[in-house]
């Protein structure tokens, strides 16, 4: 802003009372806005009369005058007291909280900055940006997502101005990139379910470990170049200054299954994918498999191959493909759920395995082939589920 004339206020006679029926303020402090309103400046330098005086319009100040103290009855609670409530609410309720007073936004942004910062780990980077992709009825919708190209974690005021902000997106990313959508609509909608796993230990959720590519007959370890993976994400930031990991990569799970049911939730994203083509093309879109990776220590060397896998298709004119996997490691049956989208009749199908017996640990594991490896954005992730909400993914 350069002068006064750019400003609304100044374009019209101010009137001589505010809507409280008392005279207006006509100058405030910049150190007691900034207390007020920490997440953004609204002060602006005076350059018309080349004075150089910071300047605060009159309306800000007078937002500050009514909405400091008091507004809020949570005022009256300790500041670490009051924390520990504020945690228990999703984003859009703590952004509605950060609006309330100067005092709650305060609080508010304290929250949200540490659970941002307490999964910075298990998401890409930066900068959050916003594209153009269909939703699940097929209308193109604004959808956000992380580019991880930055250096740093999620973070104010680089990716957003407000950690309230950040922390709103990252909760919005979440929903679409773990696909929690079905789980919050329909009856018996979870609202709350995005928020519950961004607080779960990190001990809890899924993450990948090891990488490995095809070497003759052998899968070997190799490192990811030209990919983020970070927890249960594998995200392809396709940096004009660095070379894609050799295709096809096998990813695997950093735990190892042994007794019990296993489940997860997958799902990859491919920009650009799922145009429409007829059935007899189908088969050549291939973007990768999932299944069960045995690794084997012992012997001569190292040998690691796949136990049971099923191919994942691109799409019928959809970016994403959805599947899920259940292993019972006492039974070793391992069923896959897959959005099997062929074509545009084709819904999801499962089918059942029997994993052979074989020398060496088994991990779930996802391999991305170059149709989806050498693509810029290009995800995948995975989390795991329970019963209640694997009953409620496959119906």
């Amino acid at each position: 802003m350069g002068d006064f004339s750019e400003m609304d206020i100044f374009r019209k006679k101010a009137p001589k009372k505010n809507d409280h029926g008392e005279p207006r303020c006509t100058r405030i402090c910049t150190k007691c806005l900034e207390q007020s309103t920490p997440w953004v400046k609204y002060d602006f330098v005076c350059r018309r009369f080349r004075c150089e005086t910071r300047l605060v319009p009159s309306d800000i100040a007078e937002r500050k005058r009514f909405r400091t103290f008091g507004s809020s009855p949570l005022n009256l609670l300790p500041e670490d007291g009051l924390v520990a409530i504020v945690d228990f609410l999703n984003g859009s309720d703590l952004k509605q909280l950060f609006l309330t007073c100067s005092a709650m936004c305060t609080v508010a942004e304290r929250v949200a900055k540490e659970k941002v910062e307490r999964v910075n780990n298990e998401y890409p980077t930066g900068p959050i940006a916003t594209t153009k992709r269909k939703n699940e009825s097929g209308r193109m919708i604004d959808t956000p997502y992380f580019e991880g190209r930055n250096d740093f974690g999620l973070r104010a005021p680089d990716d957003e101005k407000a950690w309230v902000g950040v922390y709103h997106y990252l909760e919005k990313v979440t929903q679409e990139m773990f696909y929690f959508g079905f789980q919050m609509k329909g009856p018996g909608a979870d609202s709350e379910v995005v928020g519950r796993f961004l607080n779960q230990s990190r001990n809890t959720k899924f993450a990948f470990g090891q990488a490995y590519s095809k070497v003759e007959n052998n899968l070997v370890e190799c490192p990811t170049v030209g990919m983020s993976v970070r927890g249960g994400c594998v995200l392809v930031t396709g940096k004009p200054d660095e070379v894609i990991s050799p295709s096809p990569l096998v990813m695997a799970s950093g735990q190892r299954l042994e007794t019990g049911i296993h489940r997860v939730i997958c799902r990859l994203c491919c920009p650009g994918m799922g145009s429409a083509r007829s059935n007899r093309e189908a088969q050549t879109f291939k973007l990768g498999s999932i299944g069960i990776l045995c690794t084997n220590q012992r012997g001569e060397g190292p040998t690691n191959a796949w136990a049971q896998r099923q191919d994942v298709m691109e799409s019928w004119m959809k970016e994403d493909v959805v599947f899920g996997i259940e292993y019972n490691a006492d039974e070793r049956e391992l069923v896959i759920h897959a959005n099997s989208h062929l074509s545009r009749s084709s819904t999801f199908v499962s089918n059942t395995y029997t994993v052979a017996e074989s020398p060496g640990d088994l991990y779930i594991a996802a391999e991305l082939t170059s149709k989806s490896a050498n693509v810029a954005q290009s995800l995948l992730t995975v989390r795991n589920c329970d019963a209640e909400e694997w009953t409620k993914f496959i119906e």
